[in-house]
């Protein structure tokens, strides 16, 4: 008698969990200080990222159980809401710049134990390694990606709470807001911090990082006369933070959600750090042109204010011959022999300005532009007297400038003329050679008085294809226009 037995199969497909989707961030990148310091992170991209678009950046500090080498498991729990908010999952609204940077397994953000959560000045532990890392990847991101410089915020949980309220006692500038999580750090900060919209949660049976640390910062951040959001929910212990991250189940004072509130705040500082791109010399050394201007609340010019500028690396930066003119205007030029990206940041002690503007510029290796220009001068038959200083066709630009601006050295009616419109649209075009065959900065500078030039602010420009000549055709939309005298010019060097 044979026994047939049915043997029932269940396929489990089984494939890790993680609670963001890789595909929207920039790759796996490595920051590297130079100096032997590297860090792992993630920047992600929002839905439908436009890089035309100004978004918001939140800066998120993981726990100690997500340590690691992989930059994936910096985001691996726990981290999911918050995630999908900056997707626009919850809303275009809350759309923005999510930037996970990854500790290693020996470090901390903030190097304390974690009973030891609620402190003073006179036993401030240092910031973490990766903690300064961290705040140079904010730097970087913020001067490479269209982030709108009033609303950065930061948040973190357990570790990462302690390194949130660390981050806002060290950039209390920086951030527009802070959501530190089951945290703590130094209590006698708390006037520092008392301006600093700060939304708190901490598990009210919480003894893994004990629940005083976020109680005695409250505390001082009242005592100094600020105040804070504080979720302290009652049987909560060392948890619960993708639902406070879920937008729903916790409300501020006022009835605001997680999101609303978070990304309704704004430093309201409209001052600008804005670069021109580097020339380089043929000797390796490169110059930029970086102009601060500096506007109170109310967008107006704050006159006779004094800015320093410092720089991620060792670049040489002019000190600038005056304060901030009757446009608000502070310039600087700065000298890198060295190729590679610089941070510079632009700041105000001694007026207690909310200034913390930054801007990047890549310095690079200097190009020989005498190879392409004599490619330009064998297209135009006839064309012999090549120096740059020559105006064979008599039209008033030497062969520099037609070279620089793609027009033909050997006629006089070459002469592409800038188109303008410097109406309510504030816009004009011109015509130049490829950059990346000339090595050639163009710059965009503006006056109202022809004698004070500096380099145009607020502009945006369009580039369009480089045509068969090698040129291109670039516009420029100048915004905030005066109603008064306004003049232009573009410098190729």
């Amino acid at each position: 008698m044979k026994i047939f037995r049915k043997l029932h199969c269940l396929l489990l497909s089984i494939t890790p969990l993680h609670a963001v989707d890789f595909s929207n961030s920039t790759g796996d990148l490595l920051y590297d200080d130079g100096a032997g310091s590297t860090l792992p992170y993630r920047l992600f991209l929002p839905q439908g990222y436009d890089p035309a678009v100004t978004y918001p950046i939140v800066l998120f500090y993981h726990g100690a159980g997500e340590r690691g080498t992989d930059n994936i498991s910096s985001t691996a729990r726990w981290v999911e809401n918050l995630y999908k908010a900056t997707q626009g999952d919850f809303g275009d609204q809350f759309k923005a710049l999510f930037l996970v940077p990854h500790c290693p397994p020996t470090q901390r953000w903030v190097e304390l134990a974690w009973a030891a959560v609620a402190y003073t000045d006179a036993i401030e532990p240092p910031s973490g390694q990766a903690m300064t890392a961290s705040l140079a990847i904010l730097d970087q991101v913020i001067a490479t990606y269209p982030v709108d410089p009033n609303r950065i915020y930061v948040s973190g949980l357990s570790m990462g709470g302690i390194g949130t309220w660390d981050a806002i006692r060290h950039r209390p500038k920086r951030f527009a807001a802070g959501m530190p999580l089951s945290g703590g750090g130094n209590k006698d900060q708390g006037t520092a911090l008392s301006t600093i919209p700060i939304w708190a949660y901490h598990g009210a049976d919480d003894l893994v990082v004990p629940t005083r640390g976020t109680d005695e910062m409250q505390d001082a951040i009242v005592a100094a006369g600020g105040s804070i959001e504080y979720s302290r929910p009652a049987g909560i212990a060392h948890s619960g933070w993708p639902t406070f991250y879920n937008n729903t189940t916790y409300l501020t004072s006022t009835g605001q959600s997680t999101y609303t509130w978070l990304f309704a705040q704004q430093n309201n500082d409209p001052s600008t750090l804005v670069t021109s791109s580097s020339t380089t010399a043929s000797d390796g050394t490169a110059t930029a042109t970086l102009c601060v201007s500096l506007r109170d609340s109310f967008n107006a010019p704050l006159v006779g204010k004094n800015v320093t500028l410092t720089s991620s690396r060792a670049d040489q930066i002019s000190a600038p011959s005056s304060p901030s003119n009757s446009e608000g205007l502070v310039t600087f030029t700065v000298t890198s022999t060295t190729p590679g990206l610089s941070v510079f940041t632009a700041s105000n002690t001694t007026d207690s300005l909310t200034l913390a503007q930054t801007a990047a510029v890549t310095f690079v290796e200097p190009v020989d532009m005498t190879n392409d220009f004599d490619t330009w001068a064998t297209a135009f038959p006839g064309f012999t007297d090549t120096l740059p200083a020559s105006d064979p066709d008599g039209d008033g630009f030497n062969n520099f400038y037609e070279y620089a601006f793609g027009l033909d050295p050997t006629s006089p009616s070459s002469t592409r003329a800038i188109t303008t419109q410097l109406d309510a649209s504030g816009s004009l075009t011109y015509q130049r050679r490829d950059p990346a065959l000339t090595s050639l900065t163009f710059t965009i500078w503006v006056s109202s008085d022809l004698e004070n030039w500096h380099p145009s602010l607020d502009s945006t420009s369009t580039t369009g294809a480089t045509g068969p000549d090698q040129s291109q055709s670039v516009t420029v939309t100048l915004s905030n226009l005066p109603d008064d005298n306004f003049f232009y010019r573009i410098s190729a060097q």
